[in-house]
């Protein structure tokens, strides 16, 4: 059998590659495999492609799982042999045994094992007989729930046959009942006993609950069986008593005393014995006879405490007082109205919520259906609340509080087996086998299990293979060792399939499965952070792209979220900073790069434009943004170009403007000498010359202008006080004088159209009003009626009319009664073809006043007019 010594895993180390080749030879011909394989692993250090040494841990490789395969064919063998042995089946174990030798010739332990078979199939058949016969009756005694006696069989049939390992277990497994038996007799005793209490005081619904809870730990007891049927029609008749008994206390709490009354005396008949609807009726008289001994009193008490619960919607509140005055006063309406108005409330609201009914119904199906008990119980109650009667959430209810009950019941198997289960892998770890398969047949007694099943055949079979334990021991140590040396150089692989074969040689050991889960979770880690490392680099890679391609915010948002992956990594926390300041110099060299295109744009704007010195500053700008920039310097030096010439163009026509201001100057055309000085100071701002001949030029105007002003106000003087004494062809005549004194001001015009207007008002008579064209040297004459003689000193004559000739002219008037001519007046036409108005006063000439004039005549002197109105008015 191939055995692997603990101490091959230690090697001495070598120092060149050929002492590591001759030792690994040496320990490859002593069949010292893994000594070996150290020794070529350590060649391969020096020579990592080395041919020879991968070649020699290949048959090293090979050769052990070869040995181990057959090592771990021999022990299945071995194993199911042991079992059948146990299991008293003589003839398939020595066959069982025989294939082991033939797997590992000679083996001992298989020989041994055949010669204890034949020595026992020949001295043991009357043995065999009394030991079945024992282990049959003791079966027998534990149907019949008898297991001290049971045990006791067992005992002696253990005697007979010390080594079977059947009596034992079988008394282990007899203990296990009884101790299972003994737990359930003492629940059913405590559930009878409170069964019973409950029938002393007449609650058959409780006592029917308990009998029942009895009946499912024994239910062939044939005694309780009885007590059920007996008091089932019993605590049905309790159950209706109650639900009346429900009925009458909420009429009672809502003071409605008549009906309570009634639905007490109904539930007496159902259980006379019970005191407790005498006591309410009793108490109902003795409320009714307190308040009818102030009747009145205490009607109106109850209606104004009926009323303030209604305003609050306290409604059952309010019902009760208006109950109580219906008791006190049956034939009053109030309370009868109020209470059926309180009834057509609910019934809103009930119709409300049957319109909900559905589907809270739905809900409650849903909730159950996801095993959300406790939400679905309350959809249910709240349906019932909506349709008391109805029996669908009722068998909703049950069946939650059957799966309620089913869980609480569950959850206590599960806490008692995993409690039980606990203490038998305590049992294990302390090597006490018996009594761990004892533990966990016990905890199958509550609960089948695949994990406790296992547990069992694996306990059995280290008890079966204690006689080898030596070799297993052996065997278990090189596994370990090789893996223990494996994990150690972090060789996770071979180190895994290390510990699963010692898992396999030592199913119970611990260390191997804990190391598996320890090497897997390794394993896992370092696949986690593979596929981290290959992220992180992706994503370093496309921040490298992105940073190329000056896309720097998904660049670092890119290394952000390798940071992510490597939250501490200084290669990435590097780079970030660089790209930061990469991008801060970046975005600086666009923002130049902005300024000078902005800069350039405006030049070239300028310098279209002929705007040269804002184009030459702008180009200047540019050269800031970007120093030395070929296109702007080249720029910067025409516009210099052109800058001089037009220097030299500017100082000329300064210098010729400068002489015309002076002349015009020095003739006093001082508004238009201001105009070239103006000019001359734009051509070249920085001259002071222009700009004191200016203010000279302005402070002429200003003396000259005050002497106008003072003409003007002398002239508007004048033509004020002849405008008060109402001689208004003078005034017009001053007013006209002051508007060409200073024809800027209004005021003039003003008058001039204030009397021209009061002239027109006052009218007297048209003597002309449609348009009359006159030629030149021809004399018109117009007759009108005399104007009344008391309006005639006051009289003026209003004409309209046009020059048609263009030239200056007079019209000459004249006036008179019949062939007689009594006087006239001269107009001067002016030699425009504008229309004018003319107003002569009269009035002031005698003839006019004292003779009843009926005509005026009108002879354009040298000119045509054409004359719209002539009209006689008079001042006001």
């Amino acid at each position: 059998m191939f055995i692997i010594s603990a101490n091959m895993v230690f090697s001495q180390q070598a120092k060149t590659y050929d002492e590591a080749i001759i030792m690994a030879d040496k320990k490859f011909e002593a069949n010292q495999f893994l000594d070996a394989k150290a020794y070529y692993q350590m060649a391969l250090r020096f020579k990592a492609e080395d041919d020879y040494a991968k070649t020699q841990i290949n048959k090293i490789v090979e050769e052990m799982s070869s040995r181990m395969d057959k090592e771990d064919k021999y022990l299945e063998i071995i194993m199911l042999a042991d079992k059948l042995l146990e299991q008293n089946k003589l003839d398939e174990a020595k066959a069982e045994y025989a294939k082991a030798m033939a797997v590992i010739a000679g083996d001992e332990y298989a020989k041994e094992q055949i010669d204890k078979i034949e020595t026992t199939q020949k001295n043991e058949k009357e043995n065999l007989e009394n030991f079945n016969k024992l282990i049959s009756l003791g079966q027998q005694n534990i149907a019949d729930n008898n297991y001290d006696e049971a045990i006791n069989n067992f005992k002696k049939a253990g005697k007979i046959f010390p080594d079977n390992k059947q009596p034992k277990q079988l008394i282990e497994d007899a203990k296990v009942a009884r101790s299972d038996f003994q737990s359930k007799s003492e629940i059913y005793n405590q559930e009878v006993e409170m069964a019973n209490r409950y029938i002393n005081v007449k609650n058959y619904v409780e006592a029917l609950v308990h009998l029942k809870k009895a009946l499912e730990i024994f239910p062939e007891e044939w005694a309780v069986q009885e007590e059920v049927k007996k008091y089932e029609p019993l605590a049905e008749k309790q159950i209706e008593y109650n639900k009346q008994i429900e009925i009458a206390d909420e009429l009672y709490v809502n003071k409605n005393y008549s009906a309570a009354k009634k639905a007490y005396t109904a539930a007496t008949q159902l259980w006379p014995e019970n005191s407790y609807t005498a006591d309410m009726i009793s108490r109902i008289d003795e409320q009714l006879g307190e308040k009818m001994a102030n009747l009145e009193a205490n009607y109106k008490t109850s209606i104004k405490a009926a009323d303030s619960l209604f305003n609050i919607e306290e409604f059952d509140k309010a019902s009760g007082e208006y109950n109580l005055a219906l008791t006190l006063k049956p034939n009053e309406t109030y309370p009868k109205t109020k209470l059926e108005e309180i009834d057509g409330i609910y019934a809103q609201r009930r119709a409300k919520m049957e319109e909900q009914y559905a589907s809270i119904i739905a809900n409650a199906d849903n909730l159950f259906e996801e095993k959300k008990f406790n939400e679905s119980q309350e959809k249910y109650n709240l349906a019932l609340s909506i349709r008391p009667d109805d029996q669908y959430p009722k068998d909703g209810l049950v069946e939650i509080e059957t799966q309620l009950n089913l869980i609480a019941e569950q959850q206590r198997i599960d806490e008692k087996f995993n409690m039980i289960m606990a203490a038998a892998s305590s049992l294990v770890d302390n090597k006490q086998y018996p009594e761990a398969i004892a533990k966990y047949k016990e905890a199958l007694l509550i609960k089948q299990d695949e994990f406790a099943f296992q547990r069992i055949n694996e306990i059995e079979n280290v008890i079966a293979n204690a006689e080898k334990q030596k070799e297993i021991d052996a065997k278990y140590e090189t596994e370990i060792n090789l893996a223990r040396r494996l994990l150690e150089e972090q060789n996770y692989a071979d180190a895994r399939k290390s510990f699963e074969l010692a898992a396999l040689t030592k199913p119970l050991e611990n260390e191997p499965k804990e190391q598996i889960k320890n090497i897997d979770k390794i394993l896992e880690e370092r696949a986690l952070q593979a596929e981290i490392d290959a992220n992180y680099q992706k994503l370093i890679a496309r921040s490298d792209s992105l940073i190329k391609l000056n896309e720097f915010e998904k660049g670092i948002a890119a290394l952000n979220e390798a940071l992510q992956l490597k939250p501490e990594d200084v290669f990435a926390l590097n780079k970030l900073e660089e790209i930061k300041k990469q991008q801060i110099a970046y975005n600086k060299e666009q923002e130049l790069l902005k300024q000078y295109e902005e800069a350039i744009k405006e030049a070239d704007n300028f310098l279209a434009n002929k705007e040269y010195s804002q184009a030459k500053a702008s180009f200047n700008n540019a050269l800031v943004s970007r120093p030395g920039d070929k296109y702007a310097t080249q720029k910067v030096g025409e516009i210099n170009i052109i800058l001089q010439k037009m220097a030299a163009e500017i100082e000329r026509k300064y210098n010729e403007t400068i002489v015309k201001a002076d002349n015009l100057f020095d003739v006093s055309n001082l508004s238009e000498a201001i105009v070239q000085y103006k000019i001359a100071s734009s051509l070249k701002p920085e001259e002071a010359y222009p700009k004191t001949k200016i203010a000279e030029a302005n402070s002429l105007i200003e003396e000259k202008l005050k002497l106008v002003r003072n003409e003007y106000n002398l002239a508007v003087a004048d033509a004020d006080k002849l405008y008060a004494a109402k001689i208004y062809d003078k005034a017009i005549t001053a007013y006209q004088k002051a508007d060409k004194i200073f024809p800027e001001e209004d005021y003039p015009e003003e008058m001039i159209k204030k009397i021209t207007n009061l002239i027109e008002t006052n009218a007297i008579v048209d003597v002309i009003k449609t348009k009359t064209p006159i030629s030149s040297n021809t004399s018109e004459k117009t007759e009108f009626e005399p104007i009344r003689i008391d309006v005639r000193k006051s009289n003026y004559i209003l004409v309209k009319a046009k020059n048609i000739s263009g030239n200056e002219f007079k019209m000459i008037f004249g006036y008179g009664i019949g062939n007689a001519k009594n006087g006239g007046f001269v107009v001067s036409v002016p030699g425009d073809n504008e229309s004018h108005d003319y107003i002569i006063r009269v009035g002031n000439q005698y003839k006019w006043f004292s003779e009843d004039n009926n005509w005026i005549s009108i002879y354009p002197e040298n000119g045509d007019i054409e004359i719209s109105l002539l009209r006689i008015s008079k001042s006001d």
